[in-house]
């Protein structure tokens, strides 16, 4: 399994998985969650809810 615990720490001990790259994996994952919200925001903007980035949280 490629994220179980003993792979990744072979990994981090060959050095595969360094901390910048680590940041960088978590950042976008945020980034992404964040503009798919306000894509969906967006559509209920155009459905004409009052207030759509609210209707568009889980």
């Amino acid at each position: 399994m490629p994220t179980s615990k003993s792979e990744i720490e072979a990994r981090l001990a060959l050095g595969q998985v360094t901390g910048p790259r680590a940041l960088t994996v978590l950042m976008r994952r945020s980034c992404f969650m964040i503009l798919a919200q306000a894509l969906v925001a967006f559509v209920f903007l155009l459905r004409g809810r009052e207030s759509p980035w609210n209707a568009a949280a889980p």
